[in-house]
């Protein structure tokens, strides 16, 4: 199932969500930093060159199951988003 961001006009495509192993974010051409965040608030993956691609995908094999937040850094935007790690 994919999820649609929108933040001030601003749309991105984070599927699947809810996942086993990893996710992809669609129309992620002007992002300058993705990061995902566990529960209790540590940084477990920061993305921050590369990302000049329409797409990108994020492991989260290695990681325990559980709620992750992903935090989108666009434009000088924070752009945050749940992830349900199955």
């Amino acid at each position: 199932m994919a999820s649609s961001v929108n933040f001030n006009d601003i749309t991105f495509e984070v599927y699947p969500n809810p996942t086993t192993n990893y996710i992809n974010i669609d129309g992620a051409t002007l992002i300058s930093e993705i990061e995902v965040y566990n529960t209790i608030g540590d940084n477990i993956i920061s993305i921050s060159n590369n990302l000049s691609a329409n797409r990108i995908k994020i492991d989260l094999s290695n990681q325990p199951k559980g709620i992750y937040f992903l935090r989108i850094n666009h434009s000088k935007q924070l752009i945050n988003h749940k992830i349900v790690l199955q």
